[in-house]
Order: structure tokens, then C-alpha cells, then sequence
């Protein structure tokens, strides 16, 4: 059994694919080998940025729901031998079990639940921007710890606190939302900040820097990316935010 981290997707198309959200972790871990690959790169070698971008196209496709892999896992022998074929559990994290460092996995095959062992550590987990970022299941913020930045652990079953640290505070879910956005993360209506239009982008090892101010206001709303821009669905009742289905900003 293999454990992959819950996160909200949201698509819509005529002929969904139904191993779209396996193609969606796929495609993070494809963006993470393509960031390390450039990063190994010598200042100038053109060629090896060539060949990692050659090598992120054929990732990029073989991922279930792919361009060489349109139907998913079962799509032919080689679309199903792709790792991320074999995710056939949910890992639940919630910081009632964070105590008892207990978490919940869910058997897709047959939805079953079942308990397993799972180390939280210090972490903060409960309102953290949890998010699939590069290959790697990152927890930005928290409750009690706006500033932290933490991320599953190798072995898959332990929270590991960073070194790194949030330049701007932010509690997901209470003031903020967040999302993958423009190849950065994006922290929206950050709870330091009375002003709750700002976002600010994030990237493992990298200072915070402000993205475009969004056009209204949001209080306890969920984010997506949909077609290159940012949205808010749901919100706070309150006259002072407008929060459903509201367009944010787009990356151009």
C-alpha cells in the first residue's frame, strides 16, 4: 500500500479522466525533478537545461492522464507500470490525532479506514496551507506557528519541521488561502496583515515577494487555480467580503 497526501482538487470536462488526481501528483513530482535538474545545471550549459526540459516533456506525458496516457492507469501496460498508479491509499492528517500521532488512511480499492502510525513532531498542522509543491507535500503556516514551513518526510510517515521560515505570517483557512500558482506557491489574505487583499508568493529557500494586490477582499474562503488565474470559491457572510467564485488575478 502506498499513501498519498489528501489535497482539494477541483476539474471539469466532458471526458474527465479518472485518474486525474494521481496525474495531478504526478506532474508536481515531474515540475520537482525539472527544478532540480536546472538547478544542477552549470551557469551557461545550454544543453543541460535543454536535455532536463526534454526530460520534463517526457514526464509530463507519461503521467496518468497525459498526453501518452489520456485514460489514465489504464490506458495500456505502460500508462499502469507508472509509480503513481500503485497511490492506491489517501493519507488523512488532522490535528485532533496530532496527540495520539495517529492519521487516517483510506484504501480507495474498497474505502476502507484504518489507522496507522504517523509521527507529527512539533508541527503545527491545524489551519496550515497544505499543498503539493515541486513533488513534495509542504505545511505553510499553522494555528499557533504562522511562520513555519514543514513537509513530509522521506519515509512518508513524519512531519519534518524546516529551517526555512515564512517571511509573512499565514493561517489557512481562519484568514488565508493558498494554491499552486504560476510555477510559485501563492499566500493569499495573510493574517499579519489588516489589509486582506495582499498575497505574497513562496518557494522552498526563497525570500517572500508580493504578488498583484486581488481585486477584493477575502476572509475564510477556499483558492484555486483555474486556467492560469486565481479564484475564491465560498467565503465569509459578512457585507465586507466578497468571496464566491470571485476572480483573483491572472498571471499575466
Amino acid at each position: 500500500m502506498k499513501l498519498s497526501v489528501s489535497i482539494l482538487l477541483s476539474y471539469s470536462s466532458a471526458q474527465r479522466c479518472e485518474d486525474f488526481t494521481l496525474g495531478q501528483r504526478c506532474q508536481s513530482s515531474c515540475d520537482g525533478d525539472f527544478y532540480n535538474c536546472k538547478d544542477a545545471c552549470d551557469n551557461g550549459d545550454f544543453s543541460c537545461v535543454t536535455r532536463c526540459q526534454a526530460e520534463f516533456l517526457d514526464c509530463q506525458s507519461a503521467c496518468p492522464c497525459g498526453a501518452n496516457c489520456p485514460q489514465g492507469c489504464s490506458t495500456n501496460d505502460a500508462c499502469g507500470a507508472n509509480k503513481f498508479c500503485s497511490y492506491t491509499s489517501i493519507l488523512v492528517l488532522n490535528h485532533k490525532q496530532h496527540f495520539r500521532d495517529q492519521a487516517l488512511a483510506i484504501n480507495t480499492l474498497d474505502d476502507s479506514v484504518s489507522e496507522i502510525v504517523f509521527d507529527y513532531g512539533l508541527s503545527d498542522i491545524e489551519d496550515a496551507c497544505s499543498v503539493i509543491f515541486r513533488g513534495e507535500s509542504y505545511f505553510l503556516g499553522g494555528y499557533q506557528r504562522t511562520r513555519q514551513v514543514a513537509k513530509i518526510g522521506g519515509n512518508g510517515c513524519e512531519i519534518e519541521i524546516l529551517d526555512d521560515r515564512l517571511s509573512v505570517g499565514h493561517q489557512d483557512g481562519v484568514f488565508g488561502s493558498c494554491s499552486v500558482f504560476n510555477q510559485q506557491v501563492a499566500l493569499c489574505f495573510a493574517v499579519e496583515n489588516e489589509d486582506s487583499k495582499t498575497c505574497h508568493s513562496w518557494e522552498p529557500g526563497m525570500r517572500q515577494s508580493q504578488l498583484p494586490t486581488a481585486n477584493e477582499s477575502h476572509d475564510w474562503s477556499e483558492m484555486i487555480t483555474f486556467r492560469g488565474s486565481l479564484f475564491t470559491v465560498g467565503g465569509c457572510l459578512e457585507p465586507t467580503y466578497a468571496g464566491y467564485g470571485s476572480k483573483i488575478f491572472d498571471k499575466n
